[in-house]
């Protein structure tokens, strides 16, 4: 394995682990503004905003309008666990950042409001189902499962993205690292 390769697939990795990074925070700034337009009770507003989150969940399933299909490693994370330093941490870095802003969609997306204004495709390429008005406060159970929906949709999207952007002979080298 030549490391030069292997140095080089990390950087890529890591790039596309900003670039997701980036478009799960363009993802929980339209939340969080929508549910203040909600909140501030401006109606008028409500549709652009409403817009606007469904077109950054869009963003976040599907980075660079890809919609090629893979098979994601079931330990993705684990796997870069092993990545020598100062790629470990990184990685680590990035993973605690993903989980946090996955816990913060599933909750924005938990509120009933929301629920009935997000396209309900939206849901589905989460891995889930819109919450319905009707369910109340969402239970800490309900929230770790929504989170864990998107996480996984999330961590399919970072591995779609990542390994998309690596060379084949890259990607070979990654692959044998992480063998």
């Amino acid at each position: 394995m030549n490391d030069a390769l292997l140095a080089d697939a990390f950087t890529i990795l890591d790039q596309a682990m900003w670039a997701q990074r980036g478009a799960v925070e363009a993802v929980r700034f339209r939340l969080l503004e929508a549910r203040l337009v909600l909140d501030a009770e401006e109606a008028r507003f409500v549709p652009h905003v409403v817009a606007e989150a469904t077109e950054a969940l869009r963003g976040m399933r599907s980075p660079g309008g890809g919609s090629e299909e893979m098979s994601v490693p079931p330990s993705w994370w684990s796997l870069l666990d092993d990545a020598p330093e100062p790629w470990r941490t990184a990685f680590a870095d990035h993973r605690r950042a993903l989980e946090q802003a996955c816990r913060e969609i599933a909750e924005a997306v938990q509120d009933p409001r929301l629920a009935e204004l997000l396209d309900p495709g939206v849901w589905k390429a989460l891995g889930g189902e819109p919450v319905g008005a009707d369910v109340g406060s969402p239970q800490p159970d309900d929230l770790d499962a929504a989170a864990n929906a998107v996480a996984n949709r999330l961590d399919a999207v970072v591995c779609r993205a990542a390994l998309g952007a690596l060379s084949p002979t890259r990607r070979r080298s990654l692959v044998d690292f992480l063998a």
